[in-house]
């Protein structure tokens, strides 16, 4: 006797395009911001302040920041695959993000730059 696997929930569809969507961004941002520098991050509108903050982060920022945005993207598309691993390449993606959260709220002046208006300084 052989099992037919059930068709997936339409929610699933929307939520994980969403998160797909939302993390390739992110994805592509990361790609930008580490080839492009501060010629994509001017282009892109941040101030001179918030250009020298997000250049002068510490080495581990930027692989956590990628396991965040590329694991999100990769979970995205394991649930769309509807595989088990989506859920552990998500914890993983979110500890790695919360890890960035982290350093820049709690471990440096990472709000105080984000939220200064530009021209402010």
């Amino acid at each position: 006797m052989s099992q037919t696997k059930a068709g997936a929930p339409w929610h699933l569809w929307v939520v994980g395009v969403i998160a797909l969507l939302w993390n390739a961004y992110g994805t592509y941002d990361y790609y930008m911001t580490t080839t492009g520098g501060a010629e994509y991050l001017r282009a892109y509108g941040l101030s001179e302040e918030m250009i020298a903050y997000y250049t002068s982060m510490p080495g581990w920022t930027t692989p956590a920041w990628f396991i965040g945005v590329g694991g999100g993207a990769i979970g995205a598309i394991l649930l769309l695959l509807r595989s088990k691993w989506a859920g552990p390449v998500f914890i993983v993606s979110f500890a790695a993000y919360l890890a960035t959260v982290v350093y820049q709220y709690g471990m440096s002046n990472g709000a105080a730059v984000v939220e200064a208006k530009p021209g402010s300084s």
